[in-house]
């Protein structure tokens, strides 16, 4: 039987800093875990080992993919978005990025209000994740929270796109 890793102390507000891709964000919610506002969900595959090292030494949880179904696939952590991320180009400038799963539209002619889903994101190379962690209060149910990103360029995280599985029946 598989001894469950001991989890750190933590002080609200901790966190870790570390290298890591973003392979995907998805809208996902987990019905355990209800939040006001629902955000988005981050997979992150750690640049080196000592990177997923320093995540599991905070506290997360690493997933080990089946290799024999996909040989390319790594080690990848879970973990929820804030609201809001901050985007970090320099040690001042940053650029709020919206990680809910919504976001309202306003038509500026008309003032009418569309609810719509926000898109979700990647990276094609690693970029630095701070992720903390935040006490759960009266439910009780502590939590992690990617909160901000650095890297070169806001262009540097991608929205994902999404492809048409009919593509090449076109033109035939």
């Amino acid at each position: 039987m598989a001894k469950k890793q001991e989890q750190p102390k933590h002080e609200n507000f901790d966190t870790v800093v570390a290298q890591a891709t973003i392979t995907a964000t998805s809208n996902k919610t987990d019905g355990k875990y209800k939040q006001k506002k629902p955000t988005k969900t981050v997979y992150i595959v750690p640049a080196t080992k000592e990177d997923s090292k320093k995540l599991v030494d905070f506290g997360l949880q690493l997933y080990t993919p089946d290799t024999e179904k996909d040989p390319d696939a790594r080690p990848y952590f879970i973990v929820k978005a804030t609201e809001k991320v901050k985007i970090f180009t320099s040690e001042t400038d940053f650029e709020e990025v919206n990680f809910g799963v919504t976001y309202d539209d306003v038509n500026p002619e008309t003032g009418e209000i569309t609810t719509k889903k926000t898109p979700n994101y990647k990276t094609e190379e690693p970029v630095y994740v701070a992720i903390m962690f935040v006490e759960g209060g009266d439910n009780g149910n502590d939590f992690f929270r990617l909160n901000a990103l650095m890297m070169a360029d806001t262009l540097t995280l991608e929205e994902v796109q999404p492809v048409n599985p009919f593509a090449g029946l076109f033109g035939k």
